[in-house]
């Protein structure tokens, strides 16, 4: 037995032992024979669903090396992530989005866009990063998450699989409130210097989807070589890059879920 089959046995029997285990689901492994060359793929369960929007999604792999998102620039040809067309970004059909708090519709220039068979609008296909993160998750059973995450993370480290990445995708939905009584005199909450407002809705985050995705990648000596590389020719931190060994990689992995993505149980 090889040890890509060996591998793929202890996968089956751990999500078996396992079944609230986040690791993305692989269904089978092919190959397909065309023209004299032979392709292999990987046939996987969706990690994201297709009923419900997906707003944002982010890539962490809990490095900070090169993990910034590259964000589109106005009046630049973009795929669209939900309908794969390409179109002008800034373009009128984008510029009635929802996107990222909108603020990069601002002065957009109006240009024919081909409208987006799945959405109102097109969006880009964007997947924020580890520095792009500027919040934490508040979840019911944050510690149960975490204990699940850390156990699928010590599987892969056990295979000696490094490189996967926790991939999160957030779906919003507008929060109302009740609005509070203001005497008919004065109608705003208010001091002599202050006027307040109250809220009604708010948008925010309302169900998170998570699943740990490319989780294939074995620490080999291409792996070791970038590292060197990057640390070396590029001077970046080697802490940092997110070539790592397995057993270097899951503590860091571990340690960003902890402290940066999942906030704590009150």
């Amino acid at each position: 037995m090889g040890k890509g089959q060996m591998n793929a046995s202890r996968y089956a029997d751990y999500l078996t032992a396992e079944p609230n285990s986040f690791l993305a689901k692989i269904f089978g492994v092919f190959s397909l024979n065309l023209y004299s060359t032979t392709f292999y793929f990987v046939v996987m369960g969706n990690a994201l669903p297709t009923d419900v929007t997906v707003h944002e999604r982010y890539d962490i792999k809990g490095s900070w090396e090169n993990r910034n998102a590259k964000l589109p620039q106005v009046g630049h040809v973009v795929t669209c992530r939900h309908c794969n067309k390409q179109y002008v970004f800034g373009s009128e059909m984008a510029r009635t989005s929802s996107w990222r708090k909108g603020q990069y519709f601002k002065n957009a220039p109006l240009r024919k866009s081909i409208a987006c068979q799945y959405r109102q609008s097109h969006q880009p296909n964007l997947v924020f990063k580890d520095n792009d993160l500027n919040f934490k998750l508040q979840l019911d059973n944050a510690q149960a998450v975490v204990t699940q995450l850390v156990k699928d993370s010590d599987f892969l480290c056990e295979l000696g699989t490094m490189d996967y990445s926790l991939l999160i995708g957030v779906h919003k939905e507008p929060i109302r409130f009740t609005r509070i009584a203001r005497s008919a005199s004065s109608p705003f909450g208010q001091t002599d210097l202050i006027r307040e407002v109250t809220a009604t809705t708010i948008h925010g985050p309302a169900r998170y989807y998570l699943a740990i995705i490319d989780m294939v990648q074995c620490w080999t000596m291409r792996k070791r070589l970038e590292r060197l590389c990057k640390r070396f020719f590029y001077g970046q931190d080697f802490d940092g890059i997110s070539a790592q060994p397995p057993k270097v990689y899951a503590m860091r992995f571990q340690e960003a879920v902890r402290e940066k993505v999942i906030a704590r149980d009150e």
